[in-house]
C-alpha cells in the first residue's frame, strides 16, 4: 500500500470544502471515499449561500405547487404558474447579481439593481403565498406522506424568510464593501 495521498475538493455553491481520501482501491476506480465536513460551529455564513438558498425555494416552490393535493388542478395555468414563476424568477436575479463584476461604480450600481429586484420578487412571492395560504385550506394540514415528503407550508415560509434576510444581508455588505466606489 502506498503512501496516503489527500487532495482538497473545492465545493460548489453551499457546499463546503472536502477531504477525499485518493488511494485507488485493488484494481478499480475509486470506490470509497472519506469526506470531511467543517464542524457547524466554524461554519460561516457568507453572501452568496443566498444564492442556493433561492435555489432550494424554486425547487420546493414547484415541488409544493405541482401538489394536485394542495393547489386543485383548475388553478395552474392562473395562479400556482405565477407562483413558480416568481420563485425562479428569484433564483434568476440573484445569480445576475452575483454575475456582476464589481470594479466601478456603475457596475456596482447594476450589481444593488438585481439585488433590489430580487427583493422585490420575494415580496411578490410572500404576497402570493398569503392569498394562496387563503384560498387553499390544504395548506394549513399536513398528512402522513406530507410529512415523509418534508413538505410543509412553514417550511415554504421559512425557506422565504431565510432567502429574503439573505438577500438584503448582501446587499448592505456590499453597500459597505463598496461605499469607495459611491463616494458615501
Amino acid at each position: 500500500m502506498g503512501p496516503l495521498r489527500v487532495r482538497l475538493e473545492r465545493g460548489g455553491p453551499g457546499l463546503s470544502n472536502q477531504l477525499i481520501d485518493n488511494r485507488p482501491p485493488k484494481g478499480g476506480p475509486l470506490e470509497e471515499a472519506i469526506y470531511l465536513s467543517v464542524p457547524k460551529s466554524k461554519r460561516k455564513e457568507t453572501p452568496l449561500t443566498v444564492l442556493t438558498d433561492a435555489q432550494q425555494l424554486a425547487a420546493y416552490t414547484v415541488l409544493l405547487c405541482s401538489d394536485e393535493k394542495r393547489f386543485p388542478k383548475k388553478y395552474r395555468l392562473s395562479f400556482t404558474s405565477d407562483i413558480e414563476k416568481e420563485a425562479v424568477n428569484i433564483v434568476a436575479s440573484t445569480s445576475k447579481a452575483n454575475a456582476v463584476f464589481v470594479n466601478d461604480e456603475e457596475s456596482y450600481k447594476l450589481r444593488r439593481t438585481y439585488q433590489q429586484e430580487a427583493i422585490a420578487q420575494v415580496a411578490g412571492l410572500q404576497a402570493r403565498m398569503q392569498v394562496a395560504y387563503k384560498l387553499f385550506p390544504q395548506l394549513k394540514t399536513m398528512g402522513e406522506a406530507d410529512k415523509k415528503k418534508r413538505i410543509n407550508i412553514a417550511c415554504w415560509s421559512g425557506q422565504l424568510y431565510k432567502v429574503k434576510t439573505g438577500l438584503i444581508a448582501w446587499k448592505k455588505s456590499d453597500a459597505e464593501r463598496y461605499k469607495d466606489l459611491t463616494g458615501q
